[in-house]
């Protein structure tokens, strides 16, 4: 499993829990500023993927394409 595609799987289970959490009473105020983070990460992280050339990091891809 690539660098990127363990990224995305920690990326998801992290949401997944959050978003179970979320649904639970015991829920904090910042839990959804914090969802809506680790949601905008996962997507920049399948942008950088999208965007990646074979052999270069996502970074590079992103900084050469903005």
């Amino acid at each position: 499993m690539s660098e990127v595609a363990e990224c995305v799987q920690g990326l998801r289970q992290k949401l997944w829990d959050a978003v179970e959490f979320a649904q639970s009473p015991r829920r904090p105020a910042l839990l959804r500023a914090r969802l809506e983070l680790v949601a905008m990460k996962l997507k920049l992280l399948h942008i950088r993927k999208k965007m990646q050339k074979p052999g270069e990091s996502g970074k590079v891809a992103m900084a050469g394409r903005l």
